[in-house]
């Protein structure tokens, strides 16, 4: 299961939390020397009749509809005889936004000082919270943060909780707004079509036989 895959070294966003394309490459040919990657219709064939699958049996497959999938991976998979399958989140693609969980990697990536980032959240909650908002902050502020995640300090962690599920949907989309706005872009819909696949780009994959699947409208 892969998300961003692009050059990262080379990336306007150097920091965001994706694989580097090299490391991808390396890795399909690791796959494939190891591994019998399968194609989605195998998956489905096997769950609908029984038919087994085979021994080893991979399956690879690309989450939230990014551009990478088509510029990056779909060469390197058609290349490769490999076929892929692409959760798209629908709402990125229809409506040219972007959605929460991408800008909280990009404010993620861009800020180095993540202690800037939990003085500015701290301050938007105290100025706007309801009091059930506070009683969920504070509960975190105490003990969401303690802990580091396999790949995230304890800061990172307890920003991630606050902004993804922490705190009342209304909330916590006008704090990552802001802190998009402020860090990133005001204008969401060039970010959009840089960071999401368009309608093109997915014609152009299933012409190549890659499997196009729905990951949820909006990715909440």
């Amino acid at each position: 299961m892969y998300h961003y895959v692009r050059d990262l070294s080379r990336s306007k966003y150097p920091g965001i939390k994706g694989l580097d394309l090299k490391l991808f490459l390396e890795q399909i040919q690791y796959l494939k020397k190891y591994y019998q990657i399968i194609r989605m219709e195998d998956l489905l064939e096997n769950l609908n009749t029984g038919k087994p699958l085979p021994p080893r049996a991979l399956l690879l497959t690309f989450d939230d509809g990014y551009k990478d999938h088509f510029s990056n991976v779909t060469p390197a998979l058609v290349k490769n005889g490999i076929q892929g399958t692409f959760f798209v989140s629908a709402r990125a693609m229809a409506e040219k936004i972007v959605l929460d969980v991408n800008k909280i990697h990009y404010v993620l990536a861009c800020v180095k000082d993540k202690s800037t980032l939990l003085h500015e959240i701290d301050r938007m909650i105290r100025e706007e919270a309801y009091p059930a908002d506070m009683e969920a902050y504070m509960t975190r502020i105490n003990d969401g943060g303690e802990n580091e995640r396999r790949y995230d300090e304890k800061e990172v962690v307890l920003i991630k909780d606050l902004l993804q599920k922490g705190l009342s949907v209304n909330l916590r989309g006008r704090i990552i707004g802001a802190l998009f706005e402020k860090y990133i872009s005001r204008n969401q819909e060039e970010f959009a079509n840089d960071l999401y696949l368009g309608r093109q780009d997915l014609s152009a994959m299933m012409d190549e036989e890659m499997f196009i699947g729905s990951h949820g409208y909006d990715h909440v």
